[in-house]
C-alpha cells in the first residue's frame, strides 16, 4: 500500500504515483477531445485521418513484424508511397483467424518490442482456447476514451450511477464482495453486478440491490441483461429505471431488445467489440445501425466462402485491422462474426458507416442433418414468444442431435413449451433432428465464456 511504504521513500513514492495518474489522465483527456472533434469530420476527413494511421501501421508491419517478412517487397515501397492508396496495399495483406493467431502468434509480436510500453491480455476462450497477445498503452488508452464516448451516446455523464451487469469472472473479480462493491460505490459510483452462473434467488437479490442503488445506466452482457429483465418484470421492480441500457459481448437479437427495453423502460444502445481489437462499433440514438468507431478500426466484410470484398451489400465475415496496437498488430483480423453493411448516411449527422450484425456469431450456426443452416435467431424466435422461460440453450452434440435446456419461471407450461418448440424445430429447421429436453434450475458456464445460446459441441 502507498501509505504503509518506508518513510524515507513515502512522500517520493506518494508524489511519483500521484504524477503518473494525472498524466495518465492528461493523456486521456487528450484522447477524449479527438474523439469529439472527429464526430464532426466529414467522410473525407475520417477517410483521411484512417488513411494516415492505416499507412503508420503497414509500414511498421513490414518494417517490424516477422509474419510479414515472406510479403512482397514492393509491397513495403507502395506502404511508404504517399501517392498509393494505403486501403489496397491493406487487401494484399492476408486474412488472420484466430487459429492462426493462437498458432503464429510470436510471429506477429513486433522485433521493436521494447520501445513499446505494453502488456498482456487474452480472451476468455469462448472458442475452445484462449487467445494470447500483447498490447500497447496506446492502444489502452484510445480504448478507455472510447469506452467514454460509448456511455456519452447513452446520454450518461460522469459521476451518474453506472451499473455493469456483466458475464465475466475475470473482468468481475475484482468487484466481488461487500468491501469491493463499498468502495467501487465510494470512489466511483459504480455497482458491479457478476450475472455469471448466478441462481434464480440469487439473481433476484442482485436485482433488489440495484433498486436501491438506482443507476441511470446499466451495461452488460446481452445474456445477463436478459436474465435480469426477466427477473425485473417477474417480481414487479419499478425503482430500476435508468437512462439507458448498453448491451455488449454478445449479439442482441430483436426478442433480447424488446424484452431488456421492456423491463427497464429505456433505450438499448448496443457495442461491439472484442478483447482482441477493442471497441469497433457502437449505436447512436436512432438506434439504426452501428456506427464503425473508425478512430480506432478499420472494418472489412467480405465474403463467406472467399475474400471478396462485400462493399455493395450482403452478409459477410467481419475483418478488422486495429490501428492503436503496435506491440502485435492485427491486421485483417477475422473476428469469428457475421455482419453487413446499412446503406446510406444515418440521420443522426455522424460520418462514421454503419453495420448490422447478422445471425450471430460464426460458431452459433448450426448446420442440420439435412444440410440446412440455422442460425442463433432462429431459435431465439421460437423461445421468447413462450412466456414463463427465463434462460435457454441450445447445444448440437452430434449432427442429428440437438439437447435443449431450459430455466423455467412462472407461467411455464412444459408440455405446451416443448410440444410447439420441438414441433417448430422439426417443421422449420430439419425434421431429422431429434431433440431431447430438460428443466434445469441454471445454466453453467465456463469462467470469462461469454454465454452461448446456441452451439456446437462436438
Amino acid at each position: 500500500c502507498l501509505f504503509r511504504s518506508n518513510r524515507r521513500h513515502s512522500r517520493r513514492e506518494y508524489f511519483r504515483y500521484f504524477s503518473q495518474r494525472e498524466a495518465r489522465r492528461l493523456a486521456l483527456d487528450e484522447e477524449s477531445d479527438l474523439l469529439r472533434r472527429s464526430e464532426t469530420w466529414s467522410e473525407e476527413e475520417l477517410q483521411g485521418y484512417q488513411s494516415k494511421r492505416l499507412r503508420a501501421l503497414l509500414v511498421h508491419c513490414l518494417a517490424d513484424v516477422p509474419l510479414y517478412e515472406g510479403l512482397s517487397r514492393s509491397l513495403l515501397s507502395a506502404a511508404i508511397d504517399d501517392q498509393v492508396d494505403p486501403f489496397a496495399v491493406l487487401a494484399q495483406f492476408p486474412v488472420i483467424t484466430k487459429q492462426r493467431l493462437i498458432a503464429e502468434g510470436d510471429q506477429l509480436t513486433a522485433r521493436n518490442l521494447e520501445s513499446m510500453t505494453w502488456y498482456r491480455n487474452q480472451t476468455g476462450g469462448s472458442t475452445g482456447e484462449p487467445v494470447r497477445f500483447l498490447q500497447t498503452r496506446a492502444y489502452s488508452r484510445r480504448g478507455m476514451a472510447q469506452i467514454e464516448r460509448n456511455f456519452r451516446w447513452c446520454g450518461f455523464k460522469p459521476g451518474m450511477a453506472l451499473a455493469y451487469v456483466w458475464g465475466s469472472d475475470r473482468d468481475a473479480s475484482d468487484h466481488i464482495g461487500w468491501r469491493a462493491r463499498l468502495r467501487d460505490f465510494r470512489r466511483s459510483n459504480v455497482l458491479w453486478v457478476n450475472a455469471f452462473d448466478m441462481s434464480i434467488d440469487e439473481v433476484v437479490f442482485e436485482v433488489g440491490l440495484m433498486g436501491l442503488f438506482r443507476p441511470e445506466l446499466v451495461t452488460g452482457y446481452v445474456s445477463s441483461l436478459s436474465l435480469l429483465a426477466q427477473v425485473v418484470g417477474e417480481i414487479g421492480e419499478k425503482r430500476v429505471r435508468p437512462l439507458a441500457v448498453q448491451s455488449t459481448a454478445e449479439v442482441l437479437t430483436g426478442e433480447h431488445r424488446s424484452r431488456i427495453e421492456g423491463a427497464f423502460r429505456a433505450p438499448v444502445f448496443d457495442r461491439y467489440g472484442c478483447r482482441e481489437v477493442g471497441n469497433i462499433a457502437h449505436e447512436c440514438d436512432r438506434h439504426d445501425g452501428l456506427h464503425l468507431l473508425g478512430e480506432s478500426n478499420v472494418v472489412e466484410i467480405l465474403d463467406l466462402h472467399d475474400d471478396t470484398s462485400l462493399e455493395g451489400g450482403g452478409i459477410g465475415r467481419v475483418i478488422v485491422t486495429n490501428l492503436d496496437n503496435f506491440a502485435q498488430p492485427f491486421v485483417r483480423y477475422e473476428v469469428g462474426d457475421l455482419a453487413e453493411w446499412t446503406v446510406g448516411r444515418c440521420p443522426c449527422g455522424l460520418a462514421h458507416p454503419r453495420l448490422r450484425i447478422r445471425g450471430g456469431r460464426i460458431g452459433e450456426v448450426i448446420t442440420g442433418p439435412s444440410g440446412r443452416v440455422l442460425h442463433s435467431e432462429f431459435f431465439t424466435h421460437l423461445f421468447y414468444r413462450h412466456e414463463g422461460i427465463r434462460q435457454f440453450q441450445v447445444e448440437q452434440r452430434a449432427p442429428s442431435r440437438l439437447v435443449i435446456r431450459v430455466v423455467p419461471g412462472p407461467g411455464y407450461d412444459r408440455d405446451r413449451v416443448k410440444h410447439e418448440v420441438i414441433a417448430d424445430i422439426v417443421e422449420q429447421g430439419d425434421p431429422r433432428f431429434e431433440v431431447s429436453w430438460s428443466e434445469v434450475e441454471k445454466i453453467p458456464n465456463l469462467p470469462s465464456v461469454k454465454f452461448r445460446f446456441v452451439f456446437r459441441s462436438y
